[in-house]
Parts: structure tokens; sequence; C-alpha cells
């Protein structure tokens, strides 16, 4: 009940999937793949093998609701620009079950007309598992995935500043100290596309 009495922050991934958009046009980019993301379920004790661990959450892991908005919004931009994303190219496969590179494995096996000329990942990790794989195949694919820390490697990262997060959630909770009575407020922190030092078509 105090879901809508609180003030929300949240990641807005708007002004970094508009300017992806925007990249993948120029650059003449049709096909484009998306892996959505999944939550993550702590294990009940940290003393658990990994096989014990895969057994407890055991298809209970969920893809990330913060994962599917992500990607509704990067669809609508992109189907507004006049770019298509198929179904088939949206990915969602239970992390217990498939490592990022069976998933690699997957699109890489796809029909010609469906191979990947770029792919938007979860993680900058997935990424680079991403490049890894094709790359090892001769196959250029544009790969960007989301990170919160500093990053040099070779896939395009998808910034999210945690700390604008905190500073902006600060702030609103001194807005509420101040006047308690006031309507809540849902505020969106940039998500930031970093190209500059990264890949080029």
């Amino acid at each position: 009940k105090y879901n809508y009495l609180a003030d929300q922050v949240f990641i807005d991934p708007h002004p970094a999937f508009n300017q992806l958009i925007e990249y993948f046009l120029n650059n003449k980019i049709n096909v484009i793949h998306f892996i959505l993301g999944y939550t993550s379920i702590p294990a009940p004790s940290s003393k658990m093998k990994m096989d014990e661990v895969a057994k407890f959450r055991n298809r209970m892991m969920m893809v990330d609701p913060d994962s599917q908005y992500r990607f509704n919004i990067f669809k609508r931009i992109a189907e507004e620009r006049g770019l298509e994303i198929k179904n088939e190219w949206v990915h969602s496969c239970q992390p217990m079950d498939f490592t990022n590179e069976d998933i690699a494995k997957m699109i890489s096996d796809m029909p010609v007309n469906d191979q990947p000329e770029a792919i938007v990942c979860p993680s900058i990790g997935c990424a680079e598992a991403m490049m890894k794989y094709f790359y090892q195949r001769n196959k250029k694919v544009f790969c960007a995935g989301i990170t919160n820390d500093k990053y040099n490697g070779p896939v395009t990262p998808l910034h999210v500043y945690c700390e604008n997060m905190g500073s902006v959630g600060i702030e609103l909770l001194l807005s509420k100290i101040q006047r308690p009575k006031r309507v809540s407020i849902r505020a969106g922190v940039p998500m930031a596309l970093l190209l500059e030092n990264h890949q080029t078509k």
C-alpha cells in the first residue's frame, strides 16, 4: 500500500538508446539482437557448492523487470526509427541452464538472415563473451553491455551512474522530510552510451 507513497529513482535508458539507434542507422546495422537479464536469487548458505546452488535456483530465476523495461524502450525507439526487432532476435535463457557461450552459439547457429550485426547485452561480461565467441569465428559483431564501473575494454559500455542515483535519492529524501505531504516523485537518472575509444563499424 506504500508503493505509490514513496519516491522512486530509476535508470532512464532513453538517452543512451536514442544514441545507440542513431549509431546503428548511421552505420547501416539492421540485425540487432537483445539479450534479457535475469534476477539473481541469493543462495541460502555461502557453504553451498555450485551444483547445490543451481538445484536450489532451479527455474526460480525470472527475467529482471528492469531488463524487460529497457528492452521495451529499446524496441519502441528502434521501431519508431524504422528498425525491425524480430521476436527471434530477443533471447531469454535461464542463467543456470545456459552460459553466455551457449547463448552465443545459439545466436551464431541461426539462419543467415538472422545473423547478428549487433548484440545488446544485460552486462559487460555478457557483451565480452558474445564478442569473443564471434571474433574467434571471424565474425565482426558490435556488442554493448550495461555497467556501473569504469570500463576500457573492447565492447561498448552503456553506463549507469550509481553515484547520481544516490545523489538524487538523497535530495528526494531531504525534500520529503521538509515537505512530507508533497506528491511522490519518480526521478529518472540517464543511462549513458560511451562510444568514444570503442568499436567502430
